[in-house]
């Protein structure tokens, strides 16, 4: 959905000097631009905009929130709690901004320099990690963990140094490890390690010549931290893993070579960890084992090692061959195996639907316990009857999807035409069953997934002169709204209303959702008036991703919880901290 990041930005710009929320508009407006240099450089080419606009949003970012940060750091003390808060956060997001930028020394002076630092605000109270909060302010594990593992730490990778890197990640450890242990420093890794895959993503998309460099770096500094195997412990080599395999994810696109070599030395990464494991148990969490091991499948498949990853799988499934991610990554592996394993492969797609029960090829006597996506939609179905959670409606929603590609894609590949036309159908059946049962398919998104699905299932049908599809032309699946859908539009024309003050039961109605053709995207319709920063400042919320200004200042509303796997430990970091709840001093 288009967004408009930069009149967001004018709007935020137009906050007085003298409003309480000044630090914070002009905080928003430094994000906005950067926003909008995020979301432009990733077009297509045609459709990006000159190097030299895209280098003017980068620069307008930096500019408004380095003015904002020096005029405010003047003007407080430490011990001004609620304005400390403010900068704290500002700078800490600034530094975040500056790392995606390339500037990893600018990044470092601003959380490290002067008596005002990031690091210094967000010191331990009284020196002592036990002492912390779990969350609601800059002292928080929360906060100060993301700070640590995502900004310092990500500034240290880019400038390739070790050793600074290696002590914030044991200072990490304390902090996080002080409530509860390594669960939370993994999922901390894990979104440093997302966050270089977008950004290694968008250089790539925009032919970026940064690109080699920061490649380089990343290389440097894992392949360093790899080889020193002196202090190698579960989260260090995790990360690793972890690491290089967001940088074949952030590669694949446009690389699928050196993409593939990444989750080669993921792979070595995490079989060292297993290797280390056996060596000298109790070095992996005990309830993380499996999901080591699980992890070693992925990263095997990604390589396209197939064989590997089958055999790794067919292990693990005789110790949780009920569990749902186990089942998944089975049924992947046949999906990738029979997408990318040439033709002598194909019937691998009967394994990832059927399951090694049903399929009559593409099977092998061990391979009986997996349920391919069918039989795993089957299950949550049944489990959707009877306890219908979000959760299983997305696993469902998500299997289904899987087993119709997979019969597309495995009709796509056959030469004779009948048995084209047969498998089609099944693709077909496949898209339907699942919307009998859940009209709305979960909200626009997952609908948006299975109506690409549907349009090209039509079109190919249509092209195969099938009975079903004479005298008629491709159209788009029916969408029904969700309840979802309908609430957060009942609760954002209730806001717009409120500034408008127009009927918010009218414009509700008006909002309806009605199914876009295949050539469009539904764009949001521009607000009037006051209500028009209402709309912008949403849509940038939306956005916001792990930002701090989101996280402390304007987040409301807690995220739903991740869905366990196999071997999940549990992760108190599923969200940032709430605003921190301080007064001001008069």
């Amino acid at each position: 959905v288009p967004q408009d990041y930069a009149e967001a930005a004018k709007w935020y710009l137009q906050v007085p000097e003298s409003a309480p929320q000044y630090l914070e508009a002009q905080l928003a407006a430094g994000n906005a631009w950067w926003y909008a240099f995020q979301n432009e450089s990733v077009r297509p080419e045609a459709e990006r905009k000159p190097k030299e606009e895209l280098d003017a949003m980068v620069k307008q970012s930096q500019s408004i929130l380095q003015a904002a940060l020096t005029k405010f750091e003047s003007q407080i003390t430490p011990d001004d709690e609620a304005k400390l808060v403010s900068l704290t956060t500002a700078k800490a997001n600034y530094a975040a901004i500056l790392n995606g930028s390339g500037d990893y020394k600018g990044a470092l002076a601003v959380l490290t320099d002067g008596k005002l630092s990031v690091i210094a605000a967000i010191a331990a109270p009284e020196g002592d990690d036990q002492k912390r909060p779990a969350e609601g302010g800059i002292k928080s594990r929360k906060f100060a963990g993301w700070v640590y593992g995502q900004v310092l730490l990500r500034s240290y990778v880019g400038l390739s140094d070790l050793n600074n890197a290696r002590s914030a990640m044991k200072t990490l450890e304390k902090i996080v490890g002080a409530g509860g242990g390594g669960a939370s420093v993994t999922k901390v890794y894990l979104d440093l390690g997302k966050e270089l895959e977008k950004e290694v993503h968008r250089l790539q998309t925009a032919k970026d010549p940064r690109l080699g460099e920061v490649l380089k770096s990343f290389e440097t500094f894992l392949e360093d931290m790899f080889n020193r195997t002196e202090g190698h412990d579960y989260n260090t080599l995790n990360w690793v893993a972890d690491t290089y395999s967001n940088l074949g994810d952030g590669l694949e696109a446009g690389d699928s070579a050196k993409a593939e070599s990444y989750f080669g030395k993921a792979a070595a990464a995490v079989q060292s960890l297993l290797d280390g494991e056996t060596a000298k148990p109790g070095m992996i969490p005990a309830p993380a084992i499996l999901a080591v091991k699980l992890k070693l499948v992925k990263c095997k498949r990604r390589q396209k090692s197939f064989d590997a990853a089958h055999q790794l799988i067919v292990e693990i499934l005789k110790e949780k061959s009920r569990a749902i991610d186990v089942q998944e990554e089975a049924a992947q592996l046949f999906q990738d195996w029979g997408t990318y394993g040439g033709a002598d492969h194909l019937d691998k797609f009967q394994v990832a639907i059927l399951g090694g029960k049903k399929a009559k090829k593409g099977k092998t006597p061990e391979d009986s316990k997996i349920w391919g996506w069918g039989g795993l939609a089957e299950k949550l179905q049944v489990n959707l009857q009877t306890n219908p959670k979000p959760e299983y409606e997305k696993q469902y929603l998500d299997a289904s999807l899987n087993a119709a590609q997979c019969w597309f894609k495995y009709a796509a590949a056959q030469t004779a035409a009948g048995e084209r036309k047969t498998l089609t159908r099944e693709a077909l059946t496949a898209i339907k069953r699942p919307r009998a049962l859940l009209p709305q398919l979960g909200g626009a998104e997952t609908w948006a997934k299975y109506n690409t699905l549907y349009r090209s299932v039509e079109q190919a049908m249509l092209e195969l002169g099938m009975d079903e599809m004479k005298g008629k032309e491709v159209v788009d699946l029916e969408r029904t709204i969700s309840k979802e859908e309908r609430d957060a539009q009942r609760a954002a024309a209730k806001a717009s209303a409120e500034v408008s003050g127009s009927d918010p039961d009218e414009s509700v109605a008006a909002a309806a959702p009605k199914a876009p053709k295949a050539k469009e995207q539904a764009k949001p319709k521009a607000a009037s008036g006051g209500s028009t920063i209402l709309v912008i400042v949403l849509v940038l919320l939306a956005a916001g991703g792990g930002v701090a200004y989101y996280f402390l200042v304007l987040s409301k509303k807690a995220k739903p919880k991740a869905r366990r796997g196999v071997a999940e430990i549990e992760d108190p970091f599923a969200s940032m901290p709430e605003p921190p709840k301080v007064k001001a001093k008069r």
